[in-house]
């Protein structure tokens, strides 16, 4: 499969255009070459592999029990890039604040980066959601959150699904489902899947959606585990220019007396 050169990074405007009016874009060409993916999936594996060992406010089942001691049904990794700071310097990363700049049309921060596990033959389905729902006081920021999958995503081992905002997004309420206990996860109610669309991509693509936008990915069937990174972005805010100039004429000063 083709890499992504640096000089294609530009969608195109048919593409910006619908994400805007969908709400979510999957891309159809690779965003990373098959070794920039390994090097990415390596330090995630990592991470992974001493889950019992992190915080337990960081890295937790999203199935039914939040904390437990048993298998884990949808293992998550949170805020994986301070607990593996390597993962900065990774192209799947550049090339994933790349993206994000390019849709919202400005520098960008990474806000938030999270990674799921789907182990083999697991039942569990990420219930329908909306991510602004975990994060109100985050509304109105204008922000992108990227999926990228590190493997093959089709509808079997668990691909994301989208419901087009059709430009019009808004919060529904969500809940935590019932019967479980303790869980990180929330489902959205009253939400119509008529509309639903299926993406899946192969591993080195990504879709990218907006923090209002529905979706959902299925139970992993498949004898291998499905392992996915999430990463937000939102529009890097300038600093004032009271700020910047009184900052300069810091730097002045102490260059002066040094």
């Amino acid at each position: 499969m083709a890499h992504w050169r640096e000089t294609d990074l530009v969608l195109s405007q048919q593409q910006i255009d619908r994400f805007g009016r969908d709400g979510f874009l999957a891309l159809d060409r690779p965003l990373v070459s098959s070794d920039d993916l390994d090097a990415a999936r390596q330090l995630i594996d990592g991470l992974f592999d001493r889950f019992d060992e992190l915080p337990s406010d960081l890295a937790y089942d999203l199935g039914d029990v939040q904390l437990h001691d048993g298998p884990q049904k949808l293992p998550e990794i949170n805020d994986v890039l301070q607990l593996e700071p390597r993962l900065r310097d990774t192209v799947a990363f550049a090339r994933c604040r790349d993206l994000a700049a390019e849709l919202l049309g400005s520098k960008v921060k990474c806000s938030f980066s999270h990674a799921i596990s789907k182990p083999p033959h697991n039942g569990a389905a990420r219930a329908w959601h909306q991510d602004l729902a975990d994060a109100p006081h985050l509304a109105g920021v204008d922000a992108v959150h990227i999926w990228i999958p590190l493997q093959d995503v089709t509808e079997t081992n668990g691909c994301m699904h989208f419901i087009p905002d059709d430009g019009h997004p808004r919060l529904l309420p969500h809940r935590t489902p019932a019967g479980s206990s303790g869980t990180g996860a929330f489902s959205a109610e009253n939400v119509d899947a008529s509309r639903a669309v299926a993406c899946p991509v192969s591993g080195g693509m990504a879709t990218v959606h907006r923090p209002t936008t529905l979706h959902y990915t299925g139970p992993n069937d498949t004898d291998e585990p499905r392992l996915a990174w999430i990463l937000h972005f939102h529009r890097e805010v300038p600093r004032p220019l009271k700020v910047k100039v009184r900052r300069s004429l810091s730097r002045i000063k102490r260059a002066l007396h040094a």
